[in-house]
C-alpha cells in the first residue's frame, strides 16, 4: 500500500525522471493526465468533522494542547470548511513564559530523584543547567569567528632593457628588488 504524499513533498516526474512538488503546477498537469495519484494529505487540517453540529469548541482546546505554542486549532473556513485545521499565531509574552513554566515544571518533576544527591548551592546551578539545556536548541555547527586573511599582492617585477643600436636586437634582464 502506497502512502499519501504530504502536499509540498517531492516526488520523481515519471516522464522526466526529475523531482517536482506535490501541489505544484507540474504535478497538477500529472494528475489531470492521470501519470501521479491525484491526492494528497494537507498538512493544515488536524481533523475533519462528520456532522456539522458536533462539539467543536472542546475538539479545538483538545487539539491546541497538543500543538506547539506557535500554532492553534481553529474552525475552516473556504476549501477547509467542515474540518479544524492549524494556522500560525504570533505569541505574546504571557504564552512564552507560560509555555517555558510548563516545561520547567515538567524537567524538575522528571529530574526530582537526581536533584536529592545535590546539597543546595549545587542544586540552584543544576536546575539552571539542566534548563539551559533543555531550552537551547542545539546547532548543527558551532559558529565560529571567521578570521579574514589579509590579501599578499605579488610584486611587479622590474626589467631592464638594454638595446643595441646596430644590431637592432634589445635584451632584458630581471632586476632585483634591491638593485633598483
Amino acid at each position: 500500500m502506497q502512502s499519501i504524499p504530504r502536499k509540498n513533498d517531492i516526488i520523481i516526474n515519471p516522464k522526466t525522471n526529475r523531482p517536482i512538488r506535490v501541489g505544484s503546477h507540474v504535478w497538477k498537469q500529472l494528475a489531470k493526465d492521470g501519470l501521479v495519484n491525484n491526492s494528497y494529505e494537507d498538512p493544515k487540517i488536524l481533523y475533519n468533522l462528520e456532522i456539522p453540529k458536533e462539539n467543536i469548541d472542546q475538539k479545538i482546546t483538545e487539539l491546541n494542547d497538543r500543538l506547539p505554542y506557535t500554532q492553534q486549532a481553529v474552525r475552516g473556513r473556504g476549501k477547509y470548511a467542515n474540518k479544524i485545521v492549524s494556522r500560525q499565531k504570533q505569541p505574546n509574552i504571557e504564552l512564552i513564559a507560560k509555555s517555558s513554566a510548563k516545561k520547567s515544571a515538567k524537567l524538575i518533576k522528571e529530574k526530582a530523584n537526581e536533584l536529592e544527591e545535590y546539597d543546595e548551592q549545587e542544586i540552584e546551578s543544576e536546575i539552571e543547567r539542566m534548563l539551559m539545556k533543555e531550552f537551547i536548541i542545539p546547532r548543527s555547527k558551532p559558529m565560529g569567528i571567521v578570521k579574514k586573511q589579509p590579501i599578499k599582492f605579488k610584486q611587479p617585477t622590474k626589467f631592464s632593457v638594454h638595446c643595441d643600436e646596430s644590431t637592432t636586437e634589445c635584451e632584458s634582464t630581471e632586476l632585483d628588488s634591491d638593485d633598483e
